[in-house]
């Protein structure tokens, strides 16, 4: 049952029943990069590492999407992107970030090549720009489970790329 979740063919109403469907996941040791690996090459698929130098995030969904556009040109829309929506952000967010600071400080800093993802929005707005909701594997509770961490469409036929994250770390699963 596990193993349709993870291969990237199920529609965000399904991911959104995941933490239902983990029954055969859920007493693996959760210890580290490793249990992220056995799940995801149980599923057939393959970890690929994609740097450490901070910009992993935008490095992992450029993997996953085969090199469509560079890091460099996604961060860029992003901050672009999250310019465009800072109305949105403070209304949801408040003035400032989990840092305290402000939104505007945020995107500058963002927009720094090898500055970390460090909150929800740069991540939602990736899925926006890259039109794919975004499914994250990561440790939830000692579980390893794909989460819902960036969401693009609503409809079940859509097809989620699926990275992982462990440590702050990111890496793109083919």
């Amino acid at each position: 049952m596990a193993q349709g979740f993870i291969d990237g063919t199920h529609g965000w109403d399904e991911w959104e029943k995941w933490p239902e469907a983990v029954d055969e996941w859920e007493t693996l040791p959760v210890n580290g990069w490793k249990e992220i690996e056995e799940a995801v090459r149980a599923s057939g698929r393959e970890l690929v590492e994609c740097g450490s130098d901070g910009a992993c995030f935008f490095h992992s969904v450029v993997r996953v999407l085969e090199h469509r556009l560079t890091d460099v040109e996604l961060r860029n829309h992003v901050v672009l992107y999250m310019q465009m929506h800072i109305d949105s952000i403070k209304a949801r967010n408040g003035d400032r970030d989990d840092r305290n600071k402000t939104w505007e400080q945020h995107i500058e800093e963002l927009s720094h090549p090898k500055a970390w993802v460090h909150d929800q929005e740069e991540i939602q707005a990736t899925a926006q720009i890259i039109g794919r909701n975004i499914m994250c594997i990561q440790f939830i509770n000692g579980v390893v489970v794909p989460s819902p961490i960036g969401k693009a469409f609503d409809n079940e036929a859509d097809l989620s790329i699926l990275i992982a994250r462990h440590n702050d770390h990111y890496k793109a699963v083919m």
